[in-house]
């Protein structure tokens, strides 16, 4: 195949068109959410989304002016010289208050989202293939099948890796969050996984094409692999739900008893029973102002459990 494969794929996302505005506005605020955001210069608010392609930039601007008339942006582009590579930046600067709303870029207090919009997080194939697309055509990368299985999205910071890992789990799929200085990436290094991504992507051919260059000793490993990650699943699923129905008790017990809890362990046992499926780690990535550990989290709950281990029936 001619071309890298990061190149094939972008260049077939480009070419897609969004069937509702509902697609639309899922992948222009993605867009605008996972690689640039809202940013102040000169004192003037502005969103930006950056590219590494002139067409993709080109998209997302004919996706606002279709999606939105009234709302200007315009393409600038950026060449780092120490490495002798462009960009293109889609640029927002007028009304950005209405616009912000109205391109669901900060939540009903105003405050910018860090993570995914809440009312994009859903299991239709529509709004993940939304979600995906706008995260590759900004900063994703695809390896060469014949090389490695490996897919990789450069996200702004961690709440953003959580959600679009969430995101993934939610339909069975497995991504795994990369922290390095300066750099965060969700990536995929599952060849089954990435077919996946490229069927929700509605790009059979290229699927085709990409099966055939898998090596065969990693096909002869894949029932493994599907093995393993089954009972991965199994466990963290298995894991999740007794918790969750440890901490319902407990919480009813001392609801009954009427014993006073702290707000932090009130707001721990509240945030397990709000999200039933999710680990820990996940749980504790969806805690804010500040963020607490995965360990803080745990002894909150232990302290629940324990405070009700302690009340007298």
């Amino acid at each position: 195949m001619a071309g890298s494969w990061s190149g094939r794929l972008r260049k077939e996302l480009i070419n897609h068109k969004p069937i509702d505005s509902e697609e639309e506005l899922i992948e222009i605020s993605v867009s605008l959410l996972v690689s640039g955001g809202l940013q102040e210069v000169e004192n003037t608010p502005i969103a930006i989304a950056k590219f590494p392609s002139k067409k993709a930039a080109k998209r997302l601007v004919k996706m606002i002016n279709h999606y939105d008339e009234e709302i200007i942006s315009e393409i600038s582009e950026n060449k780092n010289n120490l490495i002798n590579k462009k960009s293109f930046i889609v640029v927002i600067a007028n009304n950005m208050k209405a616009v912000s709303r109205r391109l669901e870029l900060i939540d009903l207090k105003g405050k910018p989202y860090v993570g995914l919009p809440p009312q994009f997080v859903s299991t239709d194939k529509t709004h993940i293939a939304s979600i995906l697309r706008a995260c590759f055509l900004t900063n994703g990368k695809l390896e060469n099948p014949g090389v490695s299985a490996n897919m990789s999205f450069t996200v702004p910071n961690f709440m953003f890796a959580l959600a679009l890992v969430g995101e993934l789990r939610r339909v069975g799929l497995e991504g795994k969050i990369v922290e390095k200085p300066n750099l965060i990436k969700v990536v995929i290094k599952n060849y089954d996984t990435i077919v996946s991504i490229l069927k929700y992507l509605a790009l059979e051919d290229l699927v085709t094409e990409y099966e055939s260059l898998i090596p065969e000793e990693k096909q002869q490993s894949k029932i493994k692999l599907e093995a393993l990650s089954r009972a991965n699943s199994e466990r963290s699923r298995k894991a999740a739900a007794k918790s969750v129905a440890r901490t319902k008790d407990a919480l009813e017990k001392i609801n009954k008893a009427g014993v006073e809890l702290t707000e932090a362990v009130r707001t721990a046992a509240e945030l397990r029973l709000a999200n039933p499926e999710d680990t820990l780690v996940e749980l504790a990535g969806k805690t804010h102002a500040p963020r607490i550990s995965k360990d803080t989290l745990s002894s909150r709950l232990k302290k629940l459990y324990q405070i009700s281990q302690n009340i007298e029936i």
